[in-house]
């Protein structure tokens, strides 16, 4: 969101200044601009992966991690269907998940195995470690312990947010209309102002259980099931958060976005449910622009 807002600012004052020939720049900028980001075309320059008989420094999107050989318990290299690969990376102090489809990978791969050990190849023998089977008794038992759903809702802050811009870009259409005499500069200034209407009508709260995860917005409700969904989708960030399969699309603030008392344990609760159904995660910028699909119920299924 950050991003977008000083550019969308930017494009609003060319429309300003240079009339009908602006709007129609504007608009071409900002679908090129859409259209970099969601299929990932936009990367960080400084973007990085060093690696040395030691262990593996990485440097993406900003955020940093380093992962020793000795430690490494199971690795893989997976591609999700929109063909977006990812080096995962686990140890006993937690995983690293690395997008490398800007690098070489079959390189970076043949590096990570010529390094790790043979059984950190392999999920079944990684999942028969005693140490492994440990932790997921561990965590199906806290898992199949919740008898009450854990309750997140959208951070208040966003609320304002979303409330300002709308009215922002509401205001900016009237203004185009009577006080600039520009009417062409609603293409770009009523879609926003919709926009920003739609994500006010979506901030609502999610539910969490060991069965499924179900989003309640005052336009409705949305359920997808945990054994349902075959891959998570995040930013890179963790700003938005797609859960997928089955045909099924639930899209969901990311959980920076999340408050409540419950939302400690939400957050655990999804990295427990990861490990337990081996749900791969994938990092795309596309997942800002992801929506709910097939996921709309009338009401929430529970077990009793």
């Amino acid at each position: 969101m950050a991003f977008f807002l000083p550019l969308v600012v930017l494009l609003a004052c060319i429309v300003i200044r240079k009339g009908t020939l602006g709007t129609w720049i504007a608009c071409a900028i900002f679908a090129a601009m859409v259209v970099a980001i969601s299929r990932d075309v936009v990367h960080d320059w400084r973007d990085r992966i060093d690696i040395d008989e030691q262990g593996l420094q990485v440097r993406i999107r900003g955020s940093e991690g380093y992962m020793a050989w000795a430690n490494v318990i199971y690795t893989s290299l997976s591609e999700d269907p929109d063909h977006r690969w990812a080096l995962l990376l686990d140890s006993a102090e937690g995983r690293l998940t690395l997008p490398v489809e800007r690098f070489d990978r079959r390189a970076v791969w043949d590096i990570v195995r010529a390094n790790v050990q043979p059984s950190a190849l392999d999920i079944q023998t990684h999942r028969n470690r005693p140490e492994v089977q440990a932790w997921l008794q561990s965590a199906h038992e806290q898992v199949t312990s919740l008898t009450e759903p854990l309750v997140t809702r959208d951070a208040p802050f966003l609320t304002i947010v979303m409330w300002l811009f709308m009215v922002l870009w509401v205001g900016a259409a009237i203004a185009s209309v009577w006080l600039w005499s520009n009417p062409w500069a609603l293409v770009i200034f009523a879609p926003l102002a919709i926009l920003f209407a739609v994500q006010v009508l979506s901030l609502g709260k999610i539910e969490w259980t060991s069965e499924a995860v179900v989003r309640i917005e005052p336009i409705g409700i949305y359920e997808i099931r945990w054994d349902e969904i075959e891959r998570i989708e995040a930013t890179y960030d963790f700003s938005a958060l797609c859960l997928i399969g089955h045909g099924k699309v639930l899209a969901l603030l990311g959980s920076g976005y999340w408050s409540g008392k419950d939302a400690s344990r939400a957050r655990e609760l999804v990295g427990l449910q990861i490990a337990l159904y081996q749900i791969p995660v994938h990092y795309s910028a596309g997942a800002l622009f992801r929506f709910s699909k097939g996921t709309r119920v009338l009401r929430p299924t529970r077990k009793h």
